[in-house]
């Protein structure tokens, strides 16, 4: 999927953010948002989707890996993202 098609997703997501108030909008925005490179609006996305679906722990996880992957970013400590995520996969 080039960008562009990602940008309309997101045009799309919020559009129906805004008038249903789906939590699986926000959702799927987030990862259109991971898509094209804007961690940190996903992570908004995903702070917000927990705040209407507060026990989802597929979205719970994804916040965890996300975070660990901005504090990568912002730190640019490498290793302990790595094993903040790898912590969060089953059988690791």
């Amino acid at each position: 999927m080039t960008t562009g098609l990602y940008d309309d997703a997101i045009k799309a997501y919020s559009n129906s953010y805004e008038l249903m108030h789906s939590p699986i909008s926000l959702y799927q925005r987030a990862k259109c948002f991971i898509a094209v490179g804007n961690i940190e609006q996903a992570y908004d996305d995903l702070v917000c989707t927990l705040k209407i679906s507060s026990n989802d722990r597929v979205v719970m996880t994804d916040k965890k890996c996300l975070n660990a992957l901005r504090t990568c970013i912002i730190k640019k400590n490498y290793e302990s993202a790595l094993s903040k995520i790898s912590a969060l996969i089953p059988g690791e």
